[in-house]
């Protein structure tokens, strides 16, 4: 495969999104002004989690939790993909990927995304992120401790992040982070 071909596929730009999506059954969903789509979960069986641990373990580091909300901004990026043709990280109106994760009820210190176009399931998806410098940091980036992936048609993404801790709250005038005293 060409560079570009490759970077057509999986761009990352530092940023980091898995997604999963194998044999797992579609769901269809209703964007506004638009027809339904069809989107798979990240799995049924959740496949991703244990590829995902056993990359990390490999690298030291500790396996990443599942979470609904992180899911939720994947899939919703995913859609955006693929309805508009155009892998990449910026979303609908302009969102980066700490705005979806934000945008989907968790305080997050820490995102990163990873989108691919293609490679038809999750181990060929895994295989083209680690052999990214860029993609691989992103996955085994030792902040992490959640995870959440979608496809959408050949669209994939994939959000790490981790929370901020408890007691953090967003700035009202610019939406920095303000952490707690210690």
């Amino acid at each position: 495969m060409s560079a570009g071909g490759t970077m057509r596929r999986a761009a990352g730009l530092g940023l980091a999104l898995l997604a999963a999506g194998c044999a797992a059954p579609s769901v269809r969903t209703t964007a506004p002004g638009m027809a339904p789509v069809a989107v798979q979960p990240a799995t049924a069986r959740d496949d991703a989690a244990p590829a995902l641990a056993a990359i990390r373990r490999a690298a030291g580091h500790g396996a990443l939790r599942r979470d609904d909300r992180l899911d939720a901004a994947a899939r919703g990026h995913a859609l955006y993909m693929q309805r508009s043709g155009r892998m990449g990280h910026d979303g609908q109106g302009g969102s980066g990927p700490m705005e979806r994760v934000r945008g989907q009820g968790l305080l997050a210190c820490f995102a990163a995304e990873n989108v691919a176009e293609g490679y038809g399931d999750l181990p060929r998806v895994l295989r083209a992120w680690m052999a990214s410098p860029g993609h691989r940091a992103n996955i085994l980036d030792p902040r992490a401790t959640l995870f959440g992936m979608a496809r959408a048609g050949d669209y994939w993404t994939m959000l790490t992040a981790a929370p901020c801790p408890q007691g953090a709250v967003l700035s009202p005038t610019d939406g920095a982070v303000i952490l707690p005293r210690r």
